[in-house]
């Protein structure tokens, strides 16, 4: 476990013992902070899988292609995959750091809702927002499908905070508010990247996948092998993580309205359900592809 990693679990131990002592702060925040912490809970575990799953892909295109290519190709295709995984993992890695640390600070952030003063908690929180800020230049350099993560982040207006319940929020919401919209935003920017770069890749495999086994069975004159139907079926199926990682990227988008209508005094109940709901939902997606998929790095 890296350092940032352990820094946002023992954050999040002191912080539950904090607010295990307190009573829960007004529903509108109760459901962006229970729901903000779920979603950012949910992504180092799908962002595992789906890159399990890309290097799987990458795989069997390495193998269909071994017969029929040289060996200087076939080491150059190699070395050069290999790099890139390794480059990714590392990215994939400060990512989930980064969540872990928006995981942390949400619940900084509902210890601060029913507190007055407690500067230890505001030192913790603003910790936490210095710590992903030192992710996100890393982060938001890196390219997917050709372009930056950069390139496809939102701009992020300056938060109106209205006069909340919590004095202590209040100050939190004026001072990093606009530091944490950039950070889910960041989340949601990065999640579709992957999701569009992860479904061209496993198309192109299904492909030629689907022409090996499912076109060139059907167009020869022979019997059909046994699960034709079978694969064919499967060629036609979309990953599961991809569908996982926009329903992700989606409730980022959700995460970052609500919070934003929360902090200006605007959440009304219907985005303030939708939120709980995608949250709820994505947790149960990712418990299913991380329970029957390749197991999480």
């Amino acid at each position: 476990m890296s350092a940032l990693c352990s820094k946002a679990a023992a954050t999040a131990l002191v912080l539950a013992s904090v607010t295990a002592c307190t009573s829960l702060p007004p529903p509108e925040l109760q459901i962006v902070t229970q729901s903000g912490a779920k979603f950012a809970h949910s992504v180092p575990p799908l962002l595992d899988t789906a890159l399990n799953e890309a290097i799987s892909a990458n795989s069997a295109t390495l193998i269909m292609e071994h017969a029929t290519t040289s060996a200087d190709t076939r080491r150059t295709a190699l070395l050069e995959a290999n790099s890139a995984y390794r480059e990714r993992r590392k990215i994939f890695a400060d990512v989930g750091n980064h969540a872990r640390l928006l995981k942390a600070y949400f619940v900084a952030m509902a210890a601060l809702a029913e507190t007055s003063g407690d500067s230890a908690i505001a030192t913790t929180a603003q910790s936490l927002v210095n710590e992903m800020g030192k992710l996100s230049p890393t982060i938001e350099k890196f390219e997917i499908g050709g372009r930056s993560v950069a390139s496809i982040t939102g701009s992020v207006a300056p938060l109106v905070v209205a006069d909340l319940r919590s004095a202590a929020l209040e100050r939190e919401l004026r001072r990093n508010g606009d530091a944490v919209v950039s950070a889910i935003e960041l989340q949601r920017a990065f999640l579709q990247a992957v999701a569009g770069d992860l479904e061209a890749q496993l198309a192109a495999e299904q492909q030629d996948q689907a022409f090996e086994s499912v076109i060139e069975p059907y167009l020869a004159s022979g019997p059909l092998p046994s699960d034709w139907a079978q694969l064919r079926a499967a060629a036609l199926q979309q990953s599961p993580s991809v569908s996982t990682l926009r329903a992700a990227a989606s409730t980022a988008e959700n995460l970052k309205i609500t919070f934003v209508a929360a902090a200006e005094g605007s959440a009304s109940f219907g985005i303030r359900a939708q939120l709980r709901d995608d949250a709820d939902n994505l947790a149960a997606l990712v418990q299913a592809i991380t329970s029957t998929g390749p197991a999480a790095s």
